[in-house]
């Protein structure tokens, strides 16, 4: 059959747009820039990424928030430590216990930041393709479950490599 690709499962809706000149010129522009065949596929595209990336972004966001200050959580408490009142011994030992302590926290918070914002990118990414706009949102959904099923699996590791340090000091604790 020739003509246009099949947009939906159910009936299609029309729309009238009217938009300013710099708008249009800027959706143009993108239009070409993506190589894509007609302004109803490229708004078709816009739509899938500012639906993709609005619930994204601001997550993304705190996400990226959260690690900093849970690094600078981090940076404070190691400040407490006055270097010229403790033997050395004391003070690498209250730093690595510190760092121990908080060590999980602060990897956990890089890492669901990195998921997050490597899952943002590559939904964006898949849906930028020229490919067929089911197939592009399809293989978005995909990545976006492959890396919170990553993040889960990081999580599990840092509970664990926690559970772990906690045990260490408590045993070293007890010596």
């Amino acid at each position: 059959m020739i003509g246009r690709p099949k947009l939906s499962d159910g009936a299609t809706k029309p729309i009238q747009l009217k938009i300013g000149e710099e708008e249009f010129a800027d959706l143009e522009e993108w239009r070409f820039a993506n190589r894509m065949e007609s302004r109803s596929e490229a708004i078709r595209r816009l739509i899938q990424l500012g639906l993709r990336a609005d619930p994204l972004v601001p997550l993304t966001f705190s996400r990226i928030l959260e690690a900093l200050e849970t690094a600078q959580k981090l940076q404070v408490q190691m400040q407490g430590f006055d270097a010229k009142k403790l033997s050395k011994e004391q003070y690498f030992a209250s730093v690595a216990t510190a760092v121990g302590e908080m060590y999980g926290d602060v990897l956990d918070a890089i890492l669901s930041a990195a998921a997050q914002s490597m899952a943002l990118v590559n939904e964006v990414a898949a849906i930028h393709q020229n490919s067929d706009i089911k197939d592009a949102v399809a293989k978005a959904d995909e990545i976006k479950q492959h890396y919170l099923n990553e993040l889960e699996k990081l999580r599990g590791d840092i509970g664990a490599e926690k559970a772990r340090r906690r045990f260490v000091l408590d045993r070293e604790d007890e010596e």
